[in-house]
């Protein structure tokens, strides 16, 4: 467990006014927990490589006779080898901050974020996927209590990877030289959509759908090519006229002498 103490003071003179600002955090700690499965008494092809960390930290920024922010964050992972096959990890992370101001003795801003995400890894062959689930929820909220702005986000995605070579070789007739191939191939591929929800802006509703996938071909050791493409497709919950499709692909041949 570490913990770390900061605090600051400035002050500033400006068109004849004078001001000074206060920074000060109070506590930043950090937690982390390793080899959880040994305390668990499990056995290592259950589970091994866990490690858990968790941070909570609060901030205070007060300007003097003005304002005040305060702000308290809090977030954690935990990662760990399951059955020595999954690889898996989880995330969270929450933050607060409110703004208060001192000449008229109240509130004015609320914000509030919360996010987390999880994912995991197996290899399948010779190829590797990582699924992976983010979310995210942003709230600000006035100081007479009305919810200003609001949006939630979910992004389910797929990343698809694999690496191989196919090595061989060309004879030259009367070279008596052979031509050797490497042909390895890396190729990477994500898909995802991201469905976004407001209750408040109605632009801010819509599900976004997203490709992205490239192939490095390494012919021989002076010659690649590089080939790459990317789709997306929008749909709006309530503006129509928003939908788009876009699409490209590229690709690059690099000869090294």
């Amino acid at each position: 467990m570490s913990n770390n103490y900061s605090d600051s003071l400035e002050r500033k003179q400006e068109a004849g006014t004078i001001t000074r600002t206060i920074s000060r955090t109070v506590p930043d700690m950090l937690f982390s927990l390793q080899q959880i499965e040994r305390l668990l008494w499990l056995k290592p092809r259950w589970a091994r490589n866990s490690q858990l960390n968790y941070r909570f930290a609060r901030r205070f920024t007060r300007v003097v006779d003005v304002s005040v922010d305060r702000e308290a964050t809090e977030g954690g992972d935990f990662r760990f080898l399951f059955w020595e096959f999954l690889d898996a990890s989880f995330s969270y992370n929450a933050r607060v901050a409110k703004k208060e101001d001192l000449r008229l003795k109240q509130i004015t801003e609320t914000t509030k974020h919360r996010d987390w995400s999880g994912q995991g890894t197996f290899d399948a062959g010779k190829f590797r996927f990582t699924p992976k689930v983010d979310f995210a929820l942003d709230r600000t909220i006035s100081g007479t209590g009305v919810v200003r702005s609001e949006l939630q986000q979910l992004t389910p995605s797929l990343l698809v990877r694999a690496d191989f070579a196919i090595p061989g070789g060309l004879a030259i007739p009367l070279w008596g030289r052979t031509l050797i191939f490497t042909n390895r191939v890396i190729w990477t591929t994500t898909a995802s959509l991201t469905r976004k929800r407001s209750p408040i802006t109605e632009n801010e509703n819509s599900d976004l759908f997203n490709l992205n996938t490239s192939a490095d071909y390494e012919i021989a050791k002076n010659l690649r090519m590089t080939m790459n493409g990317s789709a997306q497709r929008l749909w709006h919950k309530f503006l129509k006229e928003e939908d788009f499709i876009s699409y490209q692909a590229g690709a690059t041949l690099t000869f090294q002498f």
